[in-house]
């Protein structure tokens, strides 16, 4: 019995979080109209897509250590919603990705996938009940659940 979650069947990849994907650059083909977007909302430099399919809005994220970094940061980024841009600069405590694997494809070549598959299993276990709403933040993370982890 798989004990992950699943990638977002609506797409060849993507993490599934209400009604928006998050989904890698290297597979922005599989998102409408999401290269179209980028370059309305001017982003080049981007790691993730988050695409709101209620709203038709994106999302083009950085992230800088997401193939380096097992919890990756969220970085700066811009939201595109009809003709409207908004660019966020990235927080002084910023958020983190887990599972970062559903984002990408089991042929991902930018980190080993298997790999984080099995962090994801591991740091799951560790997870105090009424505690996953906390964990998105990086200092959260870096003080209550690596220590757990690191034992």
């Amino acid at each position: 019995m798989e004990d992950l979650p699943r990638r977002d069947s609506r797409f060849c990849t993507g993490k599934k979080m209400g009604s928006k994907v998050y989904i890698h650059k290297q597979y922005a083909r599989c998102i409408p109209g999401a290269k179209e977007a980028a370059k309305k909302a001017g982003i080049g430099d981007y790691d993730i897509i988050r695409y709101d399919p209620k709203d038709e809005s994106y999302s083009f994220i950085q992230s800088p250590d997401f193939d380096s970094s097992p919890e990756p940061v969220v970085g700066r980024s811009a939201l595109l919603k009809g003709k409207t841009v908004t660019y966020r600069p990235p927080l002084k405590d910023p958020f983190i990705y887990h599972h970062k694997w559903l984002m990408v494809k089991d042929d991902y070549p930018g980190f080993d996938v298997e790999e984080s598959k099995e962090r994801s299993r591991e740091w799951m276990k560790h997870i105090e009940k009424g505690e996953s709403s906390k964990i998105g933040r990086k200092s959260y993370w870096e003080k209550n659940i690596l220590p757990r982890l690191n034992k």
